[in-house]
């Protein structure tokens, strides 16, 4: 099963922490098949002590791949809510230059550039809480 891991293993490590009952050895990895099966079979949690080293390994290679997701979406959203910050800024910029604050015409322009940036940011999963920090 261990080859099927690739060169990063925290996620695998942290994964697979979830079914034993003391940390996996860091280089678990790079062990022979057999003598990782053994000490995850030694070590197993009460709740797997019945599961087979196979199970355990795809179950905690499954878990890390979750745990993978959840990172790239993260970093994800880290990346485009800067790329709003950006945008706001512009708009703000363009707001205080081009369509002055007081006159209802232009009050209702910008009432409609911050409306169509607010759906653009729903359907992308970024609150405002997150652009002003």
């Amino acid at each position: 099963m261990t080859e099927l891991i690739d060169e990063t293993h925290d996620f695998f490590l942290l994964a697979l922490s979830n079914f034993v009952c003391e940390p996996p050895p860091l280089d678990i990895c790079e062990w022979p098949d057999e003598k990782a099966n053994v000490w995850i079979e030694e070590h197993a949690w009460q709740p797997f002590e019945d599961w087979s080293a196979r199970d355990i390994w795809s179950e905690a290679l499954d878990l890390e791949r979750q745990f993978d997701a959840v990172k790239d979406k993260f970093l994800a959203n880290a990346k485009i809510t800067k790329e709003f910050k950006t945008v706001w800024d512009a708009l703000y910029g363009f707001r205080e230059d081009c369509i002055p604050e007081g006159d209802p015409m232009y009050d209702e322009q910008w009432d409609d550039v911050c409306h169509a940036m607010a759906v653009i940011m729903d359907v992308c999963g970024v609150k405002n809480k997150e652009i002003d920090k």
